[in-house]
């Protein structure tokens, strides 16, 4: 059999295009060395004719393994098979032809196709076919210097083979996260116009009512012999009125701070107005008997982007809320923890298995129906907080709820806890 037809695990199916530049690359390797191992014998004929021999009945023995075994087998067990064959054909080659060097390519090559990232059993199939050479080729007679030159570039070749896998694996992975940080950019800059605009055509006539229904409380406390009805008015209703104009304003007032396209710097600011602030964004979306429940220090003083952990903890404020069972609750507390604090979100709704846990901060893994999320809103949250040199833990139980803790630096030690 020639080594063209020696065959590992490749990393990648068959049937993607690097499945297939890979076994066209294990193919052309093995002609080549095919090739070597006949121009090493040119001139004895008989050992061709043994070489070619062997290259064409293990040659149709590997064409039966892939169309006979393999079904009925799977895929691991004709592997070893497979191995197994390729090993006697290039030991029996090597052998019949005095081990010239050409039959050492056969180590090389073969630790070349593992890339170090493969599954143990392929590792080990190659630790037993090196192991079983060298036994092999100090048994007939092969110099010690021999075996350890080519085991050793075999086993160099290895490694160069995993380093560069697991360089270019690590580039894909920072490149994805590029573009998943870039597609949540730009989502989030369009959501942010869409926002500002809203909120600019709220604030104008906003500014109005609020400027008529403090002239009017003016007018009723200047006045004298009001009816009882007026006094109600005067002592509830206006003053009722004024009190949700605010609160309309104070939302309009986030939108806009959480839509502004300013530059991003870092500045010292207090994290409590930036969660009190998702807070009063969030809040309208609790149903009947919901509750949110917050409880932070008087002060969170640190050095960060302040438009960003706002989105933070918008994004998990927002997300508890839609977990949130029939009269279920939502519970922000701070703890501190020497130079770092730590913010807890809470909701008892219906919690996360653990393969939705495993996947929760990659980009695009959303749980939601389509058309309800991209799967973009916990992969920024992540690289936000580490952005800022904190980290995020996760627990969650299904039936029982989820809990995020995110661990920031603190600047400025946070005074008594204070519930708002």
């Amino acid at each position: 059999m020639r080594p063209s037809a020696i065959r590992v695990i490749a990393p990648a199916s068959a049937n993607t295009e690097e499945g297939k530049a890979f076994t066209l690359l294990g193919l052309s390797g093995g002609a080549i060395i095919s090739v070597f191992l006949l121009v090493s014998a040119w001139g004895h004929w008989h050992r061709m004719a043994f070489v070619v021999g062997v290259l064409l009945v293990f040659g149709l023995l590997n064409v039966a393994l892939a169309s006979s075994v393999l079904p009925r087998l799977g895929e691991e067990r004709t592997e070893w098979i497979r191995s197994g064959l390729n090993l006697v054909a290039s030991l029996s080659n090597a052998w019949m032809l005095d081990w010239p060097l050409a039959s050492w390519l056969y180590l090389p090559f073969i630790c070349a196709l593992v890339s170090g990232h493969e599954p143990r059993q392929a590792r080990l199939r190659l630790s037993l076919s090196i192991v079983i050479w060298d036994v092999a080729a100090g048994a007939s007679g092969v110099s010690f210097e021999t075996i350890a030159v080519f085991s050793f570039a075999g086993l160099f070749c290895h490694e160069v083979a995993a380093f560069r896998v697991g360089m270019i694996e690590k580039m894909n992975v920072k490149l994805r996260s590029l573009e998943a940080h870039a597609i949540g950019q730009e989502k989030l800059a369009g959501l942010g116009m869409l926002a500002a605009g809203v909120a600019h055509e709220i604030n104008n006539p906003m500014a109005y009512v609020t400027s008529n229904l403090c002239t009017l409380l003016d007018d009723l406390n200047d006045a004298s012999n009001l009816t009882p009805a007026l006094i109600e008015h005067r002592d509830q209703i206006v003053l009722d009125s004024l009190d949700g104009v605010r609160r309309v304003n104070a939302t309009v007032s986030d939108l806009r701070r959480f839509a502004s396209g300013e530059r991003d710097e870092n500045v010292c600011f207090d994290l409590r107005d930036e969660v009190e602030a998702a807070v009063r964004i969030v809040r309208h979306q609790l149903k009947p008997n919901q509750s949110m429940i917050v409880e932070l220090p008087t002060s969170l003083s640190m050095v960060g982007i302040p438009r960003q952990l706002g989105q933070v903890f918008l994004n998990l404020l927002v997300n508890s809320v839609h977990a949130l069972p029939a009269g279920g609750s939502v519970i922000t507390r701070s703890h501190l923890l020497g130079d770092h604090f730590t913010i807890t979100v809470d909701d008892t709704g219906a919690g996360m298995d653990k393969a939705t846990l495993s996947k929760l901060f990659q980009p695009f893994f959303t749980t939601k129906g389509i058309g309800k999320g991209l799967g973009l809103g916990l992969s920024v949250v992540h690289g936000i907080v580490l952005a800022h040199g904190g980290r995020i833990d996760v627990s969650s139980t299904e039936g029982l709820g989820s809990s995020f803790q995110i661990t920031l630096p603190l600047s400025g030690r946070p005074q008594t806890a204070l519930p708002f």
